[in-house]
């Protein structure tokens, strides 16, 4: 098996909780929303360092699914997914 394919060395789909601030409470969401960002989130920078972090396990490249919360709640909410596509 070629080392770029083996599972057990990079992941195949990546889901990322961006944020778990939302301004809703729908009773079928799993997620621990709140209306506030939690403090430990990832930071603008270190958001941008793990997508890095990502890439550097080569073809093929992880499917990143950004969730939450509430995503769009993230102010650099776009910038991430920019950094992703590149």
């Amino acid at each position: 098996m070629r080392a770029s394919l083996r599972f057990d060395r990079a992941p195949r789909r990546v889901y990322w909780e961006v944020t778990r601030a939302c301004d809703l409470a729908c009773r079928h969401c799993r997620a621990e929303a709140a209306p506030e960002p939690d403090p430990t989130e990832l930071d603008p920078e270190e958001g941008l360092r793990l997508i890095s972090e990502l890439a550097e396990f080569g073809p093929p490249l992880p499917h990143l699914v950004l969730t939450g919360g509430d995503p769009l709640k993230r102010s650099d909410l776009f910038t991430l997914i920019a950094a992703a596509r590149q």
